[in-house]
């Protein structure tokens, strides 16, 4: 009596997620699902992990505000060459294993943003490991998978003084397109 092809493809499954694991601690010691995920090929990780990518489509489908200040493409590139921009991704941190992320960015989740900008700075470094942004400073960049969120964080650093801060309303969906990686990894 022979396994199904779902029973066989899934006992396959368990094997390499079961080798993963074994590899992991054999190596370091510890495991968490995103070592597990780290190891896995996206088909299998698919699989045993609910597509997480799924929860932020939304995003996609609502316009970033308008009204709120902003930069474009170019304007990020070239404050990115110029090495003078604080850009601080909003999204999840699962957002970045799923999609990627920019280059010479720091991950504060948007729900955590006005705590983040009010904390001692010492703090702030060793949480984010990344100088604490100054209300005078005027290149404070929010982004995020499509600028929904990114506008919802810059409206929080404006209340919160950082009134020169801006947003990238393309966040990483045009970012993706205008540099030609991936939008999605999986």
């Amino acid at each position: 009596m022979g396994l199904g092809g779902v029973a066989q493809s899934r006992l396959v499954h368990f094997f390499i997620v079961l080798f993963a694991i074994i590899a992991l601690i054999y190596y370091d010691g510890r495991v968490t699902q995103e070592k597990i995920e780290d190891v896995l090929p996206c088909s299998v990780r698919n699989l045993l992990f609910e597509d997480r990518t799924q929860q932020y489509d939304k995003y996609l489908l609502t316009e970033p505000d308008p009204e709120a200040p902003s930069i474009d493409y170019n304007g990020l590139v070239a404050l990115l060459e110029s090495g003078d921009v604080q850009l601080i991704d909003v999204r999840e941190p699962d957002e970045l294993v799923d999609f990627g992320k920019i280059d010479k960015s720091y991950n504060i989740p948007l729900g955590d943003v006005e705590e983040a900008l009010t904390m001692d700075p010492v703090q702030f470094r060793e949480k984010y490991k990344a100088v604490m942004p100054k209300t005078s400073d005027t290149n404070i960049i929010f982004h995020c998978l499509a600028g929904i969120r990114s506008a919802d964080a810059l409206t929080a650093a404006h209340n919160l003084g950082f009134s020169k801060a801006r947003h990238y309303p393309g966040g990483w969906e045009e970012w993706a397109e205008e540099t030609g990686v991936p939008f999605k990894k999986c």
